[in-house]
């Protein structure tokens, strides 16, 4: 996979929202994310067991959408990561960075999104820091 880039769209003290982009370069990737996103319409597929992943108790709800874009040789694949602080949240038991640094960990890991890193744009001072946009 191509180089991943992250945005911060919005940053709120209760909303976080994250643009995910990259270039699907092969048919076998492609595939493989085909594979991801599945849905199953009378079982539970791999898509839905990795939402429930994306909630933590009465601390925070994450969802995440994917839209596919054609480009000239390849795909363009865009994601939303939408990660929602729900109002009886108690910032002492998990601060706003744990959650953030939480979501998009499980996102990467799910799609398999190695080298993540942010744009320069002065939202994403506030989760540069995140271990997940720190190359391993």
């Amino acid at each position: 996979m191509a180089d991943v880039m992250a945005e911060v769209v919005k940053c709120r003290s209760n909303q976080l929202v994250v643009k995910i982009t990259t270039r699907v370069r092969s048919a076998v990737h492609m595939l493989e994310l085909t594979q991801k996103f599945r849905t199953e319409q009378e079982t539970e597929g791999p898509w839905q067991e990795f939402h429930k992943k994306l909630n933590y108790e009465n601390h925070y709800h994450a969802d995440v959408t994917y839209e596919y874009f054609k480009g000239v040789s390849d795909v363009i694949l865009e994601l939303t990561v939408f990660i929602d602080r729900h109002e009886d949240y108690k910032e002492h038991e998990v601060n706003s960075e744990q959650i953030a640094g939480t979501v998009l960990q499980e996102v990467k890991e799910y799609l398999n999104l190695y080298y993540m890193s942010l744009t320069k744009a002065y939202e994403n001072k506030a989760i540069k820091d995140l271990l997940v946009f720190r190359g391993y």
